[in-house]
């Protein structure tokens, strides 16, 4: 459970820093601070790499 939360974190947070060199540093700012929706985004993240951990 825990190593699925944290791949899910790192392969999140991998795709925001790419979304964050084409956007702007202020909208990735406001990104990282919209935090329900990370949290979705994050469990949603942890339901895919499930089967590869």
């Amino acid at each position: 459970m825990v190593r699925e939360v944290v791949w899910a974190a790192v392969i999140w947070y991998a795709v925001l820093a790419v979304i964050g060199v084409v956007w702007s540093p202020l909208e990735i700012g406001r990104w990282l601070l919209a935090l329900p929706w990370s949290a979705w985004a994050l469990s949603l993240g942890a339901w895919i790499v499930e089967p590869f951990v």
